[in-house]
């Protein structure tokens, strides 16, 4: 899904449309995305952009701009879900490397204990995977990665009883009673047609 579609001037000009626009936080979300790839040559540590509120205010929409300056940002090709393991996450955050990881949906796991979400932030801003075990012996291959992780969902990822570790690592944008998009059908039509051009 990293590859680019369509006409670069059609995202270029939308993307413009957006900066423009009133919503910081859709400007937050898209400037996340190109900050993921710097975050190594500037010998920086990963973060985590996540961008909480009601349903139907723009978020997941936020997170397929930022996911379209890489490549296809549809549900399950760039863009993500919460809905996996904490080893599934870790071992996607290690596939993107550099490059931004994209998950929505925070609620998909809101029956879990709040302690494994600051898990969750540790493990993704920390770049590095559980040493383990190899089945005949010796130690697997340990997974790094440089890069932000943006994300969505109703609920904040942290709260009071988070770790001063894990909220450092994190910028919370709290979305409530606010429309990031003003025609967010029309942006989705045009960023699921033309993507993947301006991280090239």
């Amino acid at each position: 899904c990293v590859k680019t579609e369509g006409s670069y001037e059609e995202w270029l000009t939308l993307a413009k449309k957006v900066r423009a626009g009133n919503s910081v936080i859709s400007r937050i979300m898209l400037a996340a995305s190109f900050a993921s790839v710097i975050v190594q040559p500037m010998d920086a540590l990963p973060f985590l952009v996540h961008a909480w509120g009601n349903s139907g205010n723009g978020k997941t929409v936020g997170l397929i701009l930022a996911a379209s300056v890489w490549g296809k940002p549809n549900t399950g090709e760039y863009c993500h879900t919460f809905n996996g393991t904490t080893v599934g996450h870790e071992h996607l955050a290690a596939f993107c490397g550099n490059l931004p990881l994209c998950l929505d949906e925070l609620q998909c796991v809101k029956g879990k204990h709040q302690n494994k979400f600051d898990e969750l932030v540790y493990m993704l801003c920390e770049g590095v995977g559980r040493t383990r075990g190899a089945r005949y012996g010796g130690l697997q291959k340990t997974t790094t990665w440089r890069n932000c992780t943006i994300s969505t969902g109703e609920m904040p990822i942290t709260t009071g009883s988070s770790g001063t570790g894990a909220v450092n690592r994190v910028i919370e944008l709290d979305c409530q009673g606010e429309q990031l998009f003003e025609n967010p059908r029309e942006i989705v039509s045009i960023l699921t047609k033309n993507y993947g051009h301006a991280g090239k």
